[in-house]
């Protein structure tokens, strides 16, 4: 298993491709609780 401090994930550009992509994110938290995740995601795909 890899030990993780920090981990940047690069999301896609598009919104259906994110929303895809959330299990993968929710893995990642799961596997790695310990380490500083950072999602880099365009602002316009961001819910406010």
């Amino acid at each position: 298993m890899i030990k993780a401090k920090k981990i940047l994930v690069r999301a896609s550009n598009w919104v259906g491709d994110v929303v895809m992509a959330t299990p993968v994110f929710r893995c990642i938290r799961e596997n790695f609780a310990d380490s500083h995740i950072t999602l880099l995601i365009k602002r316009n795909l961001i819910k406010r």
